[in-house]
């Protein structure tokens, strides 16, 4: 029997209950997609025995997925506000699993490890690389409305443009408003001009494309870190991340473990997790 690639999850911290947890979807689509999931959970205690936990989970799997879950500390940014005014906009921050999840990121980079990174994941993706976060993206003049929804997180609520060049392009839709490639490095216009495309949902735009999608989170992506570069957006807020060097290095703010819509993403990470 051929070998599955060993995907690591990392843990949730369900503080009520006393125990680390992972939302069945991911350990589903994982499967689905011919990967056998291992969870990856923090142990209590220091900064260095998560770094060195950190190690030794790489040695035993074949890809990461960063997984979703509460806010990063923000003694974590370059900027690091951590006024009472910056700590009352965190919520369930829980700082063995911070340490954990940098430590994992870097070195599954270095490494050249296939990494997801949904949400929170996306959020530490960016942090290890040395890039900031707004604390909340309503507060801080970001959007319009809020960016979490309520259950169910099967529906889609939230419009996200995306380089439609790069492996996240799913459900194709032409952009009425974009006749040419966006600039990498430039957050598209609004999405709300999109118009159906006329190609086949498996053909890649060579332009702007757009997708619908779910919406948790509150915090969003400032700046970026070193290497990242940008591949999808919501308004002005950058929603997706990439490193352009790297086999597979992800990140992507929505949640694409709920949608049978978003199954290929699963199905690019897990491939690249076989090699």
């Amino acid at each position: 029997m051929e070998r599955q690639p060993v995907i690591g999850l990392t843990c949730t911290l369900d503080e009520a209950q006393g125990h680390e947890r992972v939302n069945c979807e991911y350990i589903d689509r994982i499967a689905a997609a011919g990967g056998t999931p291992i969870l990856l959970s923090p142990v209590a205690g220091s900064r260095e025995a998560n770094e060195a936990m950190a190690q030794r989970y790489l040695q035993l799997i074949d890809g990461l997925l960063l997984t979703g879950g509460g806010d990063i500390h923000p003694r974590h940014y370059p900027t690091h506000d951590t006024t009472s005014e910056a700590l009352a906009l965190v919520d369930l921050v829980d700082e063995d699993r911070d340490w954990l999840e940098l430590e994992l990121a870097r070195n599954a980079r270095t490494s050249g490890t296939p990494t997801l990174g949904i949400c929170r994941g996306c959020q530490i993706i960016n942090v290890a690389a040395g890039g900031t976060m707004h604390a909340d993206l309503l507060t801080d003049g970001l959007a319009e409305a809020s960016h979490r929804q309520e259950p169910p997180y099967t529906a889609c609520t939230h419009v996200v443009r995306y380089d439609a060049e790069t492996h996240i392009a799913l459900n194709c839709r032409r952009c009425s408003a974009c006749t040419t490639p966006q600039q990498k490095n430039a957050a598209p216009a609004a999405a709300a001009d999109a118009a159906p495309c006329s190609e086949p949902a498996s053909t890649l735009c060579r332009s702007c494309a757009v997708a619908t999608t779910n919406s948790m989170h509150h915090q969003c992506l400032a700046t970026l870190g070193e290497g990242l570069a940008p591949v999808a957006w919501s308004e002005a807020i950058t929603e997706g991340i990439y490193d352009p060097e790297h086999p597979f290095y992800l990140g992507v703010q929505w949640h694409p473990e709920y949608l049978d819509s978003q199954s290929a993403i699963f199905a690019a990470f897990v491939e690249a997790c076989r090699s």
